[in-house]
């Protein structure tokens, strides 16, 4: 069972990727938190597998909360859930520790793809990013094409 945390200063936008989630025998949503320190707070109390995490919240942001997570919980696997532009903002993010990026516009099983790929411990980012960038794995750069699928290492 894959333990998940949604971060997202916006409730529609908790409740939707808990509906997209609804249903998957796999995952469950142990909590959801709308600031950055209540997400941490909420980590303290909560073991979780994958969290879901917004860039832009309120107070203590995205890029803050992916430093502090990754000093305190190693073994979280973050997926940064963002709708600022994926081509700009992917790379950056999974050099800062997260081991996946995708849009809000994902749809389902984008989203789905994401969360079980991260929770294997492997990166992950749409096709669209991997047909155009390249994603950093360990001390190496390497170059990936089109899949298909996105990019799961």
């Amino acid at each position: 069972m894959l333990r998940l945390a949604i971060v997202d200063d916006h409730q529609i936008v908790r409740r939707g990727f808990r509906d997209m989630l609804e249903g998957e025998l796999d995952i469950r949503v142990e909590f959801e938190a709308a600031t950055g320190e209540e997400a941490l707070q909420q980590l303290r109390e909560t073991e979780c597998d994958v969290l879901l995490l917004d860039l832009s919240l309120p107070g203590q942001g995205g890029v803050d909360v992916l430093r502090t997570v990754r000093q305190r919980h190693p073994d979280l696997h973050v997926l940064i859930l963002s709708g600022y532009p994926e081509d700009r903002y992917a790379l950056s993010m999974i050099k800062s520790g997260a081991e996946g990026y995708l849009c809000k516009d994902c749809d389902r099983l984008d989203l789905l793809r994401a969360v079980r790929t991260v929770a294997q411990g492997r990166r992950y980012v749409s096709r669209k990013t991997a047909a155009r960038r390249k994603v950093v794995t360990g001390n190496q750069r390497q170059y990936y094409i089109d899949i298909g699928e996105g990019i799961r290492t």
